[in-house]
C-alpha cells in the first residue's frame, strides 16, 4: 500500500471544514456576548434556558429600567444565534456567512495561509493560469491505495483502462477528467515543510496526567518560601 493525503480546492474546503470552523467560532463569540449582556442586566443565563431568549427579550422590553439599546443588542445576538442554528443547505448560504462576518473570515484565512490552522495545509496555485484561491491539504485524513494502482496512476491511467477494475473504482474517480495522473509537484523546501507539519500533527506523544500532589509542589514551594 502507498499512503497519501487528500487535496481539495479552497472553495470546497470553505463549504465543509471551513464553514464548520467559522460557525463554531461565531457560536462561541455569540454565547460570550450573550453572557456579558445578561450579566450587565443582572439576569441569570438559566433564565434563557427556561423561557428562551425571545420571551426574555419581550419581558425585558416592558421594564422601564432596561435601555432600548440593551434590548436591541439582545435582539441582534438572538438573530445571529438563530441564524447559526439554521440549515445552510447551499454553498451560497455558507459563503454568505463568511462575507457577513469579515473579522472571523480574515482570522481563519490568515491562519490557513500561514499554515497555523491545525489539521490543514494551504498550497497556492501552481501557476498563474489556474486562477482561483488555491488548495488545502487535509492532514487529518490520510488514506492509502494499493502500490500497483499508484504505479498505474503515475504512468497515467485512462477511464477506459479503469473500467471494470474494482480496485480502481474503489480508490479513484473520473468525474472531472478521463485520466488519473500526476499533475503537479510540490517543490523543496515546501514539501519538507508539509511533511514536518504532518509529522508534528500525527507524531505527538501523549503523557499520563501527573498526580495532584506532584503538580502542586511548585505552587507550594513558592507560596511557602
Amino acid at each position: 500500500m502507498i499512503n497519501y493525503l487528500p487535496v481539495v480546492s479552497f472553495d470546497d474546503w470553505v463549504c465543509i471544514d471551513g464553514f464548520d470552523i467559522i460557525r463554531d467560532r461565531l457560536r462561541k463569540d455569540t454565547d460570550g456576548k450573550l453572557a456579558s449582556a445578561l450579566k450587565t442586566l443582572h439576569v441569570s443565563e438559566e433564565m434563557v434556558q427556561a423561557i428562551g431568549l425571545p420571551e426574555l427579550i419581550r419581558n425585558l422590553a416592558r421594564d422601564d429600567k432596561v435601555k432600548k439599546k440593551q434590548i436591541q443588542n439582545l435582539e441582534k445576538i438572538g438573530e445571529l444565534s438563530t441564524l447559526l442554528d439554521g440549515d445552510f443547505g447551499s454553498r451560497r448560504d455558507k459563503k454568505r456567512l463568511f462575507r457577513e462576518n469579515p473579522k472571523f473570515t480574515k482570522s481563519i484565512t490568515a491562519e490557513l495561509v500561514k499554515n497555523s490552522l491545525s489539521g490543514y495545509y494551504f498550497i497556492p496555485n501552481f501557476s498563474e493560469q489556474e486562477g482561483g484561491p488555491g488548495y488545502v491539504i487535509l492532514l487529518r485524513e490520510p488514506s492509502s491505495m494499493p502500490f500497483g494502482l499508484a504505479c498505474r496512476i503515475a504512468r497515467g491511467l485512462s477511464l477506459d483502462d479503469a473500467k471494470g477494475d474494482l480496485e480502481a473504482a474503489h480508490h479513484i474517480a473520473f468525474q472531472s477528467n478521463d485520466f488519473a495522473m500526476p499533475v503537479r509537484k510540490i517543490a523543496s523546501p515546501h514539501i519538507e515543510h508539509l511533511l514536518q507539519t504532518f509529522s508534528l500533527l500525527y507524531g505527538r506523544i501523549g503523557l499520563p496526567d501527573l498526580p495532584e500532589n506532584i503538580t502542586r509542589l511548585p505552587e507550594q514551594h513558592l507560596l511557602e518560601a
